[in-house]
């Protein structure tokens, strides 16, 4: 009896396209598509072949999007809720490992965890879903219920309010998920304390993939997402010592380290890089 994976579409590149793929990069743009095998409706599962039939990956196809295809792994998946749920455990494992004992943070950094389209923010017990692809809309009911079993939140409550959506043919998307969010919600990052609104605030609240940019210090609160999340830490550092200038207010952050940050090899830092 034949399954999903052996019926799948194949989107088959022209010749030269496949090496940037091979290489890793997670799209395919639509100037690269040779053809089709069979019709194919916006927000499936594809699969992708070069033009002599050898297999790239499987993604989700959009011919709405210059991107027509977001690939989400090398070979052939099904994404049900139990594909989603080992792509979060994956993705919370490495923040787990880079950042012990945090609390709120990045869980998923799009293609930087595999999943194109889709980016998840962790602010204590409630979770922030922001999703920019069709074919992660039309799963979003697996991706909640992935994200029910892994973190038991208070509330899931969506952001999708990004401009990017209108070129995948998606309209924006707000509000809760699952559970409820009344009032601001207070975030515990690096020993600083942050009250956040997650409902009407700038982008999902805060920056948490700039997370490894903060140090840590005294309990604080504000009121606007993002005021003070950078210049708090760097207020709290110990000033510099006087040189030819004088001495200087405030410590400012190392050059040299955030050289090397930005330099990580993919995997040294949660996120792909130093986003987490």
């Amino acid at each position: 009896m034949s399954t999903i994976i052996d019926t799948l579409p194949t989107v088959l590149l022209k010749p030269g396209e496949a090496d940037r793929i091979v290489a890793g990069h997670p799209w395919v743009y639509g100037n690269e598509v040779l053809r089709l095998t069979q019709p194919v409706s916006d927000g499936d599962l594809v699969q992708v072949k070069d033009h002599r039939q050898r297999l790239l990956g499987t993604g989700f196809y959009n011919s709405r999007s210059k991107i027509n295809v977001r690939l989400l792994a090398p070979d052939r998946i099904i994404p049900n809720a139990a594909f989603f749920e080992e792509r979060l455990r994956a993705a919370l494992a490495v923040r787990q490992k880079y950042m012990p004992g945090a609390t709120s943070f990045r869980v998923v950094n799009a293609e930087s965890d595999f999943l194109s389209g889709l980016i998840v923010d962790k602010y204590e017990d409630v979770l922030v879903v922001q999703i920019s692809s069709l074919g992660m809309d039309l799963r979003k009911a697996h991706i909640v219920a992935a994200l029910q079993a892994i973190f038991s939140p208070r509330a899931i409550t969506e952001r999708s309010d990004v401009a990017s959506r209108k070129f995948e043919g998606l309209a924006e998307s707000n509000g809760a998920l699952c559970g409820e969010v009344t009032g601001p919600v207070t975030v515990n990052l690096n020993g600083l304390k942050f009250e956040t609104d997650l409902v009407g605030g700038h982008k999902t609240g805060l920056y948490l993939d700039q997370q490894a940019n903060l140090s840590g210090g005294f309990a604080v609160g504000e009121k606007r997402p993002s005021a003070g999340l950078f210049q708090l830490p760097r207020r709290l550092r110990p000033a510099r010592r006087p040189g030819r200038r004088g001495a200087r207010p405030f410590a400012r952050p190392k050059r040299g380290r955030h050289r090397r940050l930005r330099t990580q090899r993919p995997g040294e830092w949660p996120g792909g890089q130093m986003f987490v």
